[in-house]
Formats: C-alpha cells, structure tokens, sequence
C-alpha cells in the first residue's frame, strides 16, 4: 500500500467511526497536508542517499587539487627565500640567531605543517616562518579581498620603515616585528580602537604608562612614531625574554601576557600551533600570529603576489626645535612659514591646539624649515599671541553652558576650545578646562591699541556711546503700586504706545510687579573725527 492509499484508508475509517461531527472535512485537509508533506521528506532523504557518494567523491578531488596547489605555492616561496639567502650575507642574521623560534621535527610531523627553517632565510633578519593553511589563507585574504588595503599600509610602511627599523635594530629585536604594526593599525598613527588602544602599536593607556609613555589631556605620546616603537621594542623583548617564541610574545602582545602564562600552564605546552587547536585562544589571537606571517610573507616579495606601491610617497622627515609651552600651534606654524595641519602631521601625539603647558617642548618642524629665521620670527609673534601658562578645572554643573562659563571667568569660545576636546560637548558632571593666559607685553598691548586707534575715527568716544547705548538697552522697571503706563512713559521720556509695542501689550493696562522692557533712544552715535 502506498502513501496516498494509507491516507485513503486512514480517513475512511475516520469517517466511519465519526461520521456524525462536522468537523471531519477539517480533520481530512489537515491529514491530506500533513501525508503530502511526510511523503515528500521521504523522497528528499532518498535522493541524498543517492547524491551523498557523489559529492563526496567531488569533495576528495577538490581536497587533492588544493593540495598540489598548496604543495607549488610552498615550493614557490622556498625557492624564493632561498634566491633572496644567496644575494645576501650570512652575518646579517647572527645578532638574532639564538632568540630565533625553532619548531622540533617531532612537532612538525604531528602537526603536518611544513617549516621555513632558519637557514632557509639567512639573510633575511626577521623571526622564522609557519607556511600552513591558516596562514595560506591570510595571505589569498590580503592579496584578494583586502587588496587595496595592504597596498595602502604598504606605502604607509615606506613612509615609516626606515625609522621604526632602526629603533628595532637599536633595541635588539627583529625587523619583522615591524609587520606587527602592520596589522595592528596599518601604520596609522591616529588608529583607535573601542577597547581604547590608540597609535601605530595600539597600546592600551596602562601599559603604555607602564613602558614609559605620557598619557594625559595635553598628549597622547601612543600616537608618537618614535616614543611608542620603542616602547613597542621594550614589551616585546619582555615578553620573548618570558616565552623564549616571538610567536607566543606576539600572541602575548595581543591577548596580555598572564593570560598566554595561563593557558601554556593549562595545556602544557609552549608551541603556539598546538595552544591554536585547543581553541582557548582568543579568536582575534588565534588569527594574529597568521597574519603577521602572512604580511611578512606578502611585503618582503609584493610583486611576486600582482601588488605594486606607490612611488610618490614622502618619506617622514622632520627638525625639532625647543619651544616655549603653552603656545598656540597656529603660532609654531607662522612661525615655521607652514600650515597647521602639517604641524599636527608631524607632531599626532599633540591633542589640543596648543603646545602643553610646561617649560619647553621638543617640537617636530617641516623638514624644510629654516631654523635660524624660525628662532628670529617666534618671539615676536608670541608678543602678539594668547600663550597659556595654566588650567582652571570647571565641574558642569546643571544650568551651566558655554556663555555662561565664558563670562565667569573671562574668556571667549575660542579660548575654551582651545584647550578642550573639539566639538565641545556639555555634560553634567563632566569637566572643562579655563586657559589662564599669560600677562601680555605692554609693547604688544601698546600696538594693538595703536592698531585699533588707527584711521580718522575717535575710539575713546565711539566706545563711551556704546557703553552708554548697551547700559541703557539692559533697563528693566518694575512695576510698583499706584504706577501706571503713562507714568512710566513720562519718567523715561517714551511715548505709551512704544511701551506697549516694545513689551508686547495688547492695552494700557498693567498691573503691579510686572516687569517692563525700556527700550533704548533712537538716537545715533556721535563720532568725533580728528582732522
């Protein structure tokens, strides 16, 4: 019997047995549905009986084709690396030669990845090379759908290399280590992330304090090439000092040192590809070591994978000079015959737009700034600039905004955004910070008075009018008992019906405590002009 003949069958009787109910044509389209479905699932299975051998042996083929392919891309990068070894010298690696990771053969047979060992890259200073799938895969992922993007860290690495490379050499650690800003930041000196890493190196505000950076609402020296790399260097070395692996001191690097102690404690063990199947790993760590071989591999031979660089990127070059804190950049830029925005280039770990208020600060300048006429032009125009020799930290309290907290302490908007995040914002509870300017010099004063009192028109007596008019503008009256309009017109010499058109009253009629607007005479100015 068939399905449609059980179904038959099952519905008679049914309909046999409950023939006097109406509900028995409902019943008999949900059984029609319910069989028609049940059929069909049994026809689906029997067909993936029949296709499963099918793809399966698909499956195979397309694994033994990507192996021979995996197999060639190997033997391709071998013998390059090889090619590079026999132009190079063998000295150049012996300073790294006894801090270099070296996986034992035993390992590499149970994990079944094929190792670049360290002769295979003498010449080459950098940490030895895992070529496997996971890293296979990073570089098909650089060189494909991330493409534009390696080849603008790439031409950002031009512009930094020569100087992160020797901080490297100098603090003893390899140059491939330089791949790991790469991923980090691609070489973005302003990179922030939401766990609050920031700069080329992403550190994190505690350990950077921890390895010597300045943190704080003048600078962020995270975002300083120079003072991070170094930085960078000295954590680094730390770590491999505690690992003894540059693949473990970079997974520490990422995930935080107590953790990777924890987990080789855990699994016993110290190879970092055997800690990646246990997958106790952060996902992100699980991934940064491939990928930090991935970009080494890609940008030691970027022709060979079709990406070409730029030529026309400049390289960072720069002066420093010893400047007085406290200082506007725009006045550093004048000064320099340059702009803003190529001083705060130069200079990422500035974050307001002044130099930090203290004795001197070491300032990078345009490589093409003229020092001597840069020291003769600066302090004629710090005689005509604002210079903030101190802070006032104001709490926001629940009625405050810009005007009002302007007006308190004297200052203007510009002045506050000075030296506050921009755009300033106004929270509750959060606070600001009031510049304190440093006393200005009465030749400076002297000058401006002169500049404004040039020309044929009297100040003294323009300003007096305008004091007169802005006072008599803020007149406000009270109204007191027995007054009326007419009273209050004749006492301020206005007509009632200017009274009533200035505080918008529809009558004559007002009433006591009521609080009237006196507007100012329409009577102009008089300018005394000298002859």
């Amino acid at each position: 019997m068939n399905t449609r003949g059980i179904v038959d069958f099952a519905l008679g009787k049914f309909e046999t047995r409950r023939a006097p109910y109406a509900g028995n044509c409902v019943f008999r389209a949900v059984m029609k549905i319910s069989m028609g479905f049940l059929s069909w699932l049994i026809r689906i299975c029997c067909a993936a009986l029949v296709l499963l051998p099918i793809m399966a042996g698909a499956y195979a083929e397309t694994t033994i084709y990507q192996e021979q392919l995996h197999q060639d891309q190997l033997n391709g990068l071998l013998s390059a690396i090889q090619d590079t070894a026999k132009e190079q010298p063998r000295s150049s690696l012996e300073s790294h030669t006894e801090r270099s990771f070296y996986l034992s053969t035993d390992t590499i047979e149970e994990s079944g990845e094929t190792f670049v060992e360290e002769k295979d890259i003498i010449g080459q200073q950098g940490i030895p090379l895992v070529f496997n799938e996971a890293v296979d895969y990073y570089i098909r992922y650089f060189t494909g759908t991330k493409r534009k993007l390696f080849q603008k860290w790439l031409a950002r690495k031009e512009r930094y290399a020569p100087l992160i490379e020797r901080i490297l050499n100098e603090c003893g650690v390899p140059e491939d280590l330089i791949y790991l800003a790469m991923i980090e930041s691609g070489f973005n000196l302003r990179a922030y992330s939401s766990q609050r890493a920031a700069g080329p190196w992403q550190f994190i505000p505690e350990t950077g304090r921890r390895y010597g950076l300045v943190v704080n609402h003048w600078v962020d020296e995270r975002r300083d090439i120079e003072k991070s790399t170094i930085a960078a260097a000295r954590y680094l070395q730390a770590l491999f000092n505690q690992f003894d692996c540059w693949y473990l001191a970079a997974a520490g690097y990422n995930a935080g040192e107590n953790r990777i102690d924890r987990l080789i404690k855990k699994h016993n063990t110290n190879d970092f590809w055997r800690l990646r199947t246990y997958n106790t790993l952060p996902r992100e760590t699980r991934e940064y070591v491939p990928q930090l071989i991935a970009a080494a591999i890609i940008a030691k031979n970027p022709k060979r994978y079709g990406i070409t660089v730029t030529g026309n990127t400049t390289s960072f070059a720069f002066e420093r000079e010893a400047v007085p804190g406290g200082v506007p950049l725009k006045a550093i830029a004048m000064a320099a015959s340059s702009s803003v925005s190529s001083i705060r280039a130069l200079n990422p770990e500035i974050r307001r737009g002044i130099i930090p208020p203290c004795n001197t600060y070491k300032i990078r300048l345009p490589a093409e700034t003229d020092i001597v006429t840069f020291k003769s032009l600066l302090p004629s125009i710090l005689n005509k600039e604002k210079r903030v020799v101190n802070v006032i930290r104001h709490v926001i309290g629940k009625r405050d905004n810009l005007r009002k907290i302007a007006r308190k302490y004297g200052v203007t908007r510009k002045d506050l955004i000075l030296v506050n995040y921009h755009p300033l914002r106004l929270k509750k509870g959060t606070a600001i910070y009031v510049p304190r300017f440093a006393a200005v010099p009465k030749t400076a004063a002297f000058t401006r008075k002169a500049s404004i009192s040039r020309g044929s028109k009297s100040t003294k007596g323009r300003h007096a009018d305008f004091h007169a008019i802005k006072k008599e503008r803020k007149k406000r009256h009270r109204v007191k008992r027995g007054e009326t309009l007419s009273t209050i017109s004749r006492k301020y010499g206005k007509s009632v019906r200017a009274l009533m058109r200035i505080n918008g009253l529809r009558n004559s009629r007002i009433r006591y405590g009521m609080l009237l607007r006196i507007s100012c005479s329409a009577i102009r100015p008089a300018f005394s002009f000298v002859g």
